[in-house]
């Protein structure tokens, strides 16, 4: 389909200059490549909020506080007003579609919205940190309807991309406020986590079993430790398993007895891992306990 107003950028990049009709707008595109590339955005240095709305591929974008973010198809990525070195590392690692609205809330821009209403009211609720989240269903078919009244600009097409940008806001900020359910949901499922490795000392797997319980699918247990801890489950499962070693070394518990009691292969096994998480043998650890007491 040839487009009918829209400016062609790059190879498969095609970007609506909504900036003459709404200056806030100050990027608004469709972006398609087939074949991996990095992707730095271009307005990293600016205070721009900007959303997009990945269809196909993968990100992974890591910030100097250590929070690695990865938006993928069917999800999209909200970027609040940084600075430059706040966003240190992007990388595009696959094949991907997205679309893309970057706005200028500042104070010397002149509203160009029905009313106020939209730069006090929903510009001033939306989040100063970056998420990425599953993208909601209004949000996409916003970003398409935009496209497709600027190019047929029917009577009214205006006033229909203006509502089409304020849903899609909306969806931004209504998408973080469901977050905090969220974020109580997944508190309760590390605390049943903690209770069930308690309770069974001994497991070691497979991690399947223990998502099965607490009724989530793989991706979804892989998330939440990730999230959570930082760590895969396996490796949260592995340095627990120490921390309660080290209460039965300070009991004075039998190294070869605690081993096989956390499920380890054989005392060798689980001396190995403690050196590996401790820095210091179970035996050393003893000792050293000894002395202090």
């Amino acid at each position: 389909m040839t487009p009918t107003g829209r400016e062609r950028l790059k190879n498969n990049d095609l970007t609506i200059p909504l900036h003459r009709y709404f200056p806030e707008v100050r990027e608004f595109s469709h972006t398609k490549i087939n074949h991996a590339k990095p992707f730095i955005p271009s307005f990293e240095d600016k205070g721009w909020t900007s959303i997009l709305y990945i269809e196909k591929g993968n990100f992974e974008i890591r910030y100097e506080t250590g929070e690695i973010l990865t938006p993928k198809g069917g999800t999209f990525y909200y970027h609040p007003p940084l600075s430059l070195k706040y966003q240190t590392y992007d990388r595009m690692i696959t094949p991907y579609s997205m679309f893309r609205i970057a706005l200028d809330f500042s104070p010397k821009k002149t509203p160009v919205f029905s009313s106020n209403f939209f730069k006090k009211g929903i510009s001033g609720l939306l989040p100063s940190i970056p998420f990425s989240r599953k993208a909601p269903v209004l949000m996409v078919s916003s970003f398409k309807i935009i496209m497709d009244e600027y190019d047929k600009k029917k009577p009214g097409w205006k006033l229909q991309v203006e509502n089409s940008i304020r849903q899609i806001l909306i969806s931004a900020i209504r998408t973080v406020k469901d977050t905090d359910l969220e974020a109580e949901e997944i508190n309760l499922l590390v605390e049943k986590v903690d209770q069930f490795l308690d309770d069974n000392q001994e497991f070691m797997g497979p991690i399947e079993d223990l998502f099965e319980r607490l009724k989530v699918t793989r991706s979804r247990g892989y998330e939440i430790f990730h999230r959570t801890t930082g760590l895969n489950p396996k490796e949260y499962i592995i340095r627990r398993k120490i921390e309660i070693a080290k209460q039965m070394l300070l009991e004075n518990r039998n190294i070869t007895s605690i081993a096989f009691d956390l499920g380890f292969s054989s005392s060798q096994n689980f001396a190995t891992v403690f050196k590996k998480l401790t820095c210091i043998t179970p035996s050393d650890y003893k000792k050293k306990h000894r002395t202090k007491t």
